[in-house]
């Protein structure tokens, strides 16, 4: 069964993105998940290219939003040294200006991904198309409550959150197994690395998977087509086995070096509902570099984490 996603008419809410962009940094498209907010903001960025010297992409995920700069680490490298500022600051000169920066699910940032798409806008670095439920957190609100972002309301009539959720249940279900392995490991961590996935799964599963639409691959990431996918699969599948595939994820992860800041921080937030117990060494390490980048509440986790026995 094909889901009936109700779309919220496109004229007026183009009308509202386009007096965003000429008068303001921007605009925000906010509404319930499946009103269209990701198609009409692809759909606009590439109408709207030409105008910029690049155009660039980043989305917010449940699961990565415990991440520092996990957002944005496809897009630049974050360094080994220096504070917050001095990284942030690094992250804005090294992405430039003249952009088109499109934020999909902005209300799942990072905290710190959700700085710098701040400082982007404030500088004048970047126009934004924003899309995010109207109730994100503060630092994302931020954006058209200090009136940097046009906000355009996507709530179209007919849309109903329960049928919705009823369609997508059916559609999953519905799905072949191949498929439905490759969104239950997304689910435990939204985007993996392609050559991870395929291992943790099957290529034939991963193709599976794109053939039905519920997966993308960008850059050599795989990412779930809509979070809808996701949240409907954790709830189905539980907390058990969701730790069991966590810990597959993690193991498999861990099992190699990790190259980025980032990557390193990703496994170790992981690692922390998992079962597999970390070196504490790389616990210690991991907590100094959230500590860096200003996360004290991730910091005190790890470094807890580091201490406790294992097993």
């Amino acid at each position: 069964m094909a889901v009936d996603w109700v779309i919220a008419p496109r004229d007026r809410v183009l009308d509202g993105l386009e007096a965003g962009l000429h008068d303001r940094c921007g605009a925000a498209l906010l509404g319930p998940a499946g009103v269209g907010k990701s198609s009409l903001a692809r759909t606009a960025a590439e109408h709207l290219a030409p105008d910029f010297r690049r155009v660039l992409w980043i989305t917010g995920t449940e699961s990565a939003a415990a991440v520092p700069f996990a957002a944005v680490a496809h897009l630049i490298d974050i360094p080994s040294s220096g504070k917050t500022a001095d990284v942030l600051r690094a992250a804005r000169e090294a992405l430039g200006s003249e952009l088109l920066l499109i934020v999909d699910d902005a209300h799942l940032l990072d905290r710190l991904s959700a700085a710098l798409v701040y400082q982007l806008a404030v500088s004048g670095a970047a126009k934004l198309i924003v899309t995010a439920s109207a109730e994100a957190p503060g630092d994302v609100a931020a954006l058209w409550d200090d009136h940097l972002v046009n906000r355009v309301e996507m709530s179209p009539p007919g849309h109903d959150d329960a049928r919705l959720a009823d369609q997508v249940a059916t559609f999953l279900a519905d799905l072949p197994d191949h498929a439905s392995v490759v969104l239950r490991q997304l689910a435990v961590h939204d985007p993996l690395p392609l050559g991870v996935l395929t291992e943790l799964t099957s290529a034939d599963a991963v193709q599976a998977a794109r053939r039905c639409g519920v997966v993308r691959v960008d850059d050599g990431l795989v990412h779930c087509a809509h979070p809808l996918f996701l949240s409907t699969i954790r709830a189905a599948v539980g907390g058990p086995d969701l730790r069991r595939l966590r810990n597959a994820v993690v193991e498999r992860l861990s099992a190699a070096p990790q190259p980025g800041v980032v990557d390193r921080l990703r496994v170790a937030v992981m690692a922390l509902d998992s079962d597999v117990a970390l070196p504490p060494d790389e616990l210690v390490a991991a907590a100094g570099e959230a500590l860096r980048l200003g996360d004290l509440e991730l910091s005190e986790r790890l470094a807890r984490a580091a201490t406790m026995p294992a097993g």
